[in-house]
């Protein structure tokens, strides 16, 4: 259950999550939801990562118009997020992590801290977390073009992969 509309667009995205995930490794608690318009700042509001409830919302006004590469860096992005998350939770439960550095950890907890996890300031792009969830997604598009040169077999293969779990 990912309230899609069945548009391909819509699939794609969450293919895009579901693929990101399984390389991952991430939980299979994540929630994943496509949302009308209303939802976010604009049209232009891509997708978001709540972190309190470990959920990623797309925005369908936004699916409805973007490019595929668009959709496919935004659902690697968001995915990312998920990831740099769990590791601050772990890391506060005394848990190391293999992807971050001690260092980065200290800087990602204080960016994930509410009063620091604001897109409206001009800086959120010189964010650690947002620097490597864009890397994140362009190193993953990267590989993800050399694999699959057809969508609709992509989507065939990873629209289904995880079904939300409540």
């Amino acid at each position: 259950m990912n309230n899609c509309n069945g548009s391909l667009n819509e699939k794609l995205v969450i293919s895009a999550t579901n693929f990101a995930r399984r390389l991952l490794k991430v939980d299979d608690a994540l929630w994943v939801f496509i949302n009308d318009g209303d939802m976010f700042k604009s049209i232009n509001h891509s997708g978001l990562f709540e972190k309190e409830m470990f959920v990623i919302r797309y925005n369908r006004d936004w699916l409805r118009t973007a490019q595929t590469d668009r959709i496919i860096k935004c659902a690697f992005h968001e995915t990312f997020h998920s990831v740099q998350y769990s590791a601050v939770i772990g890391y506060g439960m005394g848990v190391k992590n293999n992807l971050f550095s001690d260092d980065e950890m200290t800087q990602m907890i204080h960016e994930f801290k509410a009063e620091n996890y604001d897109d409206s300031s001009d800086e959120w792009g010189t964010h650690l977390v947002e620097q490597q969830a864009e890397g994140f997604a362009q190193e993953l598009y990267e590989k993800f073009i050399n694999e699959f040169k057809n969508i609709e077999v992509f989507v065939d293969r990873y629209y289904e992969m995880y079904p939300n779990i409540e």
